[in-house]
């Protein structure tokens, strides 16, 4: 009984274990770039799921891009530029069936493609400018032990890394557009 208790908990640490190539982390410069950027602008977040937008929402307050970013319901007053936010997941992930038989021994091999969008514009009926920014990166993950052996070379992370890298990307890509972001702010409705 004790055996196969011990066989069972390592099939599921196996399906644990893995490891993934993942954007580099951002560089001293790029972090600085970011710093530099920072708006005064209070941004309205609207997201296709609560989880996309609540991320994106605390992502964006720990990074301290805006002055002030919430949930677009939250603002008494419109706020300076609101962003729709989406992440799109496309992993070609097999099911792990003989790394779970050999307990981790032959690893499973996928791609996934990871995408954040954010498109910017400023409240009011349509029609109306927008800015769009777009982080995507495709990794190879590895599930298995070779997959957590892989986290020790060059370009390889654990898969709970992914998330925050992918965010800061994001942010250095919309520091890249703050100049787009204050001119979208100050814009105008022609009228009509």
């Amino acid at each position: 009984m004790l055996g196969l208790t011990v066989a069972i908990l390592l099939a599921v640490i196996t399906q644990g274990c893995g490891g993934m190539t993942g954007p580099p982390n951002l560089s001293r410069s790029e972090w600085a770039a970011v710093k530099d950027s920072r708006l005064d602008l209070r941004l309205g977040v609207r997201g296709s799921t609560e989880e996309q937008r609540n991320k994106f929402i605390a992502a964006m307050r720990e990074r301290q891009l805006f002055r002030e970013v919430a949930f677009i319901v939250a603002f008494d007053s419109p706020p300076d530029l609101v962003a729709e936010v989406t992440w799109f997941i496309n992993a070609d992930n097999p099911l792990p069936f003989i790394t779970f038989l050999t307990l981790g021994l032959v690893p499973t091999v996928a791609k996934d493609t990871q995408r954040w969008a954010v498109t910017f514009t400023v409240p009011g009926p349509k029609p109306r400018p927008t800015v769009e920014v777009v982080y995507e990166y495709r990794s190879t993950f590895v599930v298995g032990w070779w997959g957590l052996f892989a986290t020790i070379a060059p370009g390889w992370i654990f898969p709970a890394q992914l998330e925050s890298r992918m965010i800061d990307h994001l942010t250095l890509a919309i520091a890249k557009k703050s100049d787009d972001l204050r001119a979208l702010a100050r814009w105008i409705r022609p009228p009509a």
